[in-house]
């Protein structure tokens, strides 16, 4: 298991900084919000996420193929690194979800 983890986020790393910055820039397009009406857009955004991860999967797939072969010869099929990949980049963006709404929180309670 913690090998497996391991290996997702070698994985992930290869191609992190450009889920980022499309989780951000969703969030942005669709006007940054925030608590309920977060949750409004939540859907749109999924599939917003889902798309473009589609398609960063496609690119990282054409142009790193040879990859592949490490993770499938560790018995890692493609199909389960690019769902885990999904998994853990909508983890980490609802985590920063998180974090920016008790930060804000924090500085509402303060002033």
């Amino acid at each position: 298991m913690k090998q497996r983890l391991q290996l997702l986020i070698i994985f992930y790393k290869s191609f992190w900084i450009y889920t980022v910055a499309i989780s951000v820039g969703a969030w942005y397009a669709l006007e940054a919000p925030l608590y309920a009406d977060f949750l409004r857009i939540l859907p749109a955004f999924i599939l917003i996420k889902l798309v473009t991860h589609a398609l960063v999967l496609y690119l990282n797939h054409t142009l790193y193929a040879g990859q592949l072969f490490f993770y499938t010869n560790l018995g890692i099929s493609a199909m389960r690194l690019y769902v885990a990949a999904l998994g853990l980049d909508l983890l980490l963006f609802l985590l920063f979800m998180g974090l920016v709404h008790l930060i804000l929180h924090s500085i509402n309670w303060l002033l």
